[in-house]
């Protein structure tokens, strides 16, 4: 969403004591102070997996511009593409770099208009104003943290953002990405469709007394997560999607790795996609 930013403008009565403007225009200026915070969404995969991360920020106040690095640790990852968000397209800058091309991180800034009219970014919440796609190269159980910096390229590129001509520096949140151990999934998503139903019960039958489709990853479908998958799984399916007198065990209702497996992964398979 855009909003038109008006151009700059300022009078005053001559018979008005000038300290007193002076004094208004100060705690007017204080009264409407904007605030603005850049933070970063975090990830976690496999070895060798790409993960996709948001730069998002929390605006008060109408943004004519920003820019920024984002820093991680090149042992743990590297970024295979960067692109606008959501909110930095709706704006539809008249200017934008992005560069990935720095050792452990990349920069990014925007103008959104170059010439009137001028617009701005409207203020909100979690407006996306890049999204970059990792891929992890750390060993397993590998992290690092994703931190908004100042300190990348030659000049260093600035952490700021531009409201209404003027900069300010932002506070900011950082965000990870985590190479995981094990393999992510859902369990009890027998049928990999990212829900836990009837329909997994159903698949997970199909499985174990039909044969019509194999069972790819024993962990995903080990519902009571006792090391063994039987019909006794079917049951416990049956118990949370249905009665929901029953729970889950980890990972569950959203995807991540079995925090009870015991030597060897049961996951010959992982799922490809696991939001």
């Amino acid at each position: 969403m855009l909003i038109r930013r008006p151009l700059p403008t300022m009078s005053f009565r001559r018979s008005m004591p000038i300290v007193l403007w002076m004094g208004l225009l100060f705690s007017s200026a204080s009264a409407t102070a904007q605030t603005f915070e850049y933070h970063v969404s975090s990830a976690a995969g496999q070895p060798g997996t790409l993960q996709t991360v948001s730069f998002l920020i929390d605006a008060t106040g109408g943004l004519d511009g920003w820019s920024f690095g984002l820093c991680h640790n090149p042992a743990v990852c590297t970024v295979s593409s960067a692109a606008l968000g959501t909110a930095a397209l709706s704006a539809n800058p008249d200017f934008t770099i992005i560069d990935t091309d720095h050792f452990g991180g990349l920069t990014a800034g925007a103008v959104i208009a170059l010439s009137p009219p001028f617009v701005q970014l409207a203020p909100g919440n979690d407006l996306e104003l890049l999204r970059i796609e990792y891929e992890l190269i750390g060993a397993p159980g590998a992290i690092t943290s994703l931190d908004p910096c100042s300190s990348l390229g030659t000049p260093p590129v600035a952490m700021i953002v531009v409201n209404d001509n003027t900069e300010v520096a932002p506070t900011f949140t950082s965000g990870s990405l985590e190479v995981l151990s094990g393999p992510v999934f859902i369990r009890g998503d027998a049928n990999q469709d990212s829900i836990v139903n009837i329909l997994d019960a159903i698949r997970l039958l199909e499985m174990l007394f039909v044969g019509s489709f194999p069972i790819l990853c024993d962990d995903q479908v080990d519902a009571n997560d006792d090391e063994i998958v039987n019909i006794l799984d079917v049951i416990y399916t049956l118990e949370v999607a249905v009665t929901g007198v029953s729970l889950m065990p980890a990972p569950y209702p959203l995807c991540g790795t079995d925090e009870t497996e015991m030597g060897a992964p049961d996951c010959a398979q992982p799922p490809t996609v696991c939001p």
